[in-house]
Formats: C-alpha cells, structure tokens, sequence
C-alpha cells in the first residue's frame, strides 16, 4: 500500500492560486532577491506538484530539486519529493526527505503518517507504530480528525496482528 498522497496538503496548490499570489510582485518593482528566490521556488513546487498529480514523478522531482535550490529549509518540498520518491521506488531517498521534512517542523503530521508506511513495509512494526501514534496524536492536536482515525486504524491493525 503506498503511502496516501499529501501533494493537496500544499497551500496554494493549484497554478490559478499561485499566479493570483505572484502577479502583485511581478506587476510593480522587482522585489527583494529573497522574495524572488521564495515566489520561483513555490513555481518549481506547484509545478513538481502538477507533476506527480499526472504520475510523472521523476518530473516532480526535477522541479522538487530546483525549489530546494531555492528554498532549502522549506518543509513541504522536501516532503512532497518524499512522496515522489516513493513512487519511484526509492524508499530510502523518501525516508530521507521525510526524516527532514519532521526535522525542519516536527509537528508535520504527513511525513510520519507516510515514514510509518514505508517502515512497516520494510518489517519494522516497532517503528511505524511509533510513526503513526505520533501521525495521530498531531493530527488530532491540528483537527483533522479523519487522518487522525486513519492512524489509529493502522496503530491498532499492528497491535492486532502480532
């Protein structure tokens, strides 16, 4: 089972939203160099989100790659090229971008939910319980409810089957 996508979790997702975000800066005087840096970084984002939600997950990563040339301590890139990773088959790259994803802000209920998946897939229950009891936990304290009973589900399906 793959892990659930989170690519919808991005704020300002869709291309319409981020050229409604970006066209205030490109009509009026070239902005800061760290504006600029941060507003192509979320192009390459949304552009390498577009991506993966077409299946062209090396695509994704390209455009992942170049947003983290640009931004490197933004938290939803490198969990998104996790994601990308993932369905790539390179469980380990995308165990990696999630351990930083949770470095950079341990309250991202994503990146544990997705960790725990690809551990338990890799025989260590131990873990991905650990994974998903804190998946549950943050996403209870955030209000997302549903994802927060998804976690349990799967706590509970490993306390079950032992």
């Amino acid at each position: 089972m793959k892990p659930r996508c989170w690519v919808g979790y991005i704020p300002n997702l869709l291309l319409m939203s981020l050229l409604i975000n970006c066209a205030p800066a490109l009509a009026t005087q070239t902005p800061p160099l760290s504006q600029t840096k941060e507003s192509l970084a979320t192009v390459y984002l949304n552009r390498g989100a577009q991506e993966a939600l077409q299946g062209d997950y090396w695509s994704a990563i390209h455009e992942y790659n170049q947003a983290l040339l640009l931004q490197p301590g933004n938290v939803n890139i490198y969990y998104n090229r996790g994601v990308a990773y993932y369905y790539t088959d390179q469980t380990t790259r995308a165990l990696q971008d999630f351990d930083r994803a949770i470095n950079l802000d341990p309250s991202f209920a994503p990146a544990y939910g997705d960790r725990g998946t690809i551990r338990l897939q890799m025989g260590d229950r131990r873990s991905a319980r650990a994974d998903f009891e804190e998946a549950a936990r943050l996403f209870t304290q955030q209000g997302d409810h549903q994802s927060a009973q998804m976690m349990e589900a799967a706590v509970k399906s490993l306390t079950l089957s032992k």
